[in-house]
């Protein structure tokens, strides 16, 4: 299992995204060997944040063509939502104050919880610098 973080998510949605083909290729490839990925609600809420901001994107996603593109990618039949839970928030709250964490970098924290929570210990990201050092999280290249 490999949780995908937003900013793969992203990139493969918006065709301009400088890491479209990248992103789009690596979630291909995993597709194909019919691994499963992983994501969760926090992560399609900031990936419709992303791709619908006009400050963002040039042309961004329409609210309607994200939603077709999030049901295509759910639909694939190896991806899997899965939601914090308290254990979760704990999980975070341990790494902010062992890290010494502080402000928006939290949300990063609440998804390596979610991950713990749920057994899941690779991410694919382009943001690796966001997850190194966590306890227990392998990072997944990209390429």
């Amino acid at each position: 299992m490999i949780f995908v973080d937003t900013n793969i998510i992203v990139a493969h949605f918006v065709p301009s995204h400088e890491f479209h083909i990248r992103a789009s290729l690596f979630l291909d490839k995993v597709l194909c060997r019919k691994q499963y990925l992983i994501i969760s609600p926090q992560v399609i809420g900031e990936s419709f944040v992303v791709t619908t901001s006009h400050r963002i994107f040039k042309n961004p996603t329409s609210p309607g063509s994200f939603r077709i593109l999030l049901n295509r990618f759910l639909n694939s039949g190896v991806v899997n939502v899965v939601s914090p839970g308290e254990q979760a928030v704990e999980y975070a709250l341990e790494a902010a104050e062992e890290e010494n964490v502080v402000s928006a970098r939290f949300f990063d924290l609440l998804i390596y919880g979610t991950m713990r929570e749920h057994g899941i210990f690779r991410i694919a990201t382009f943001n690796e610098k966001d997850f190194a050092g966590l306890k227990g999280i392998e990072l997944v290249s990209v390429e």
